[in-house]
């Protein structure tokens, strides 16, 4: 495995359902900092071009990465 190139500094990974995007805050989230975040999940996402993807289903204007 080759050392990736991307520089995460923060990620964090919420997972539910809201009708309401003020509600995020209510949904479990995992959180990793630059030192706690594990090398296999950076090589993944500099992999699989994570930080590129765009759009919801081809909309390009359907959906940023924040």
């Amino acid at each position: 495995m080759t050392q990736p190139q991307t520089t995460i500094k923060k990620l964090v990974c919420k997972s539910g359902m809201v009708y309401d995007l003020a509600l995020k805050k209510h949904c479990p989230s995992i959180k990793y900092s630059d030192s706690t975040l594990p090398s296999e999940i950076t090589a993944l996402i500099e992999e699989k071009n994570i930080l590129d993807l765009e759009g919801s289903y081809g909309d390009k204007e359907g959906y940023s990465p924040i």
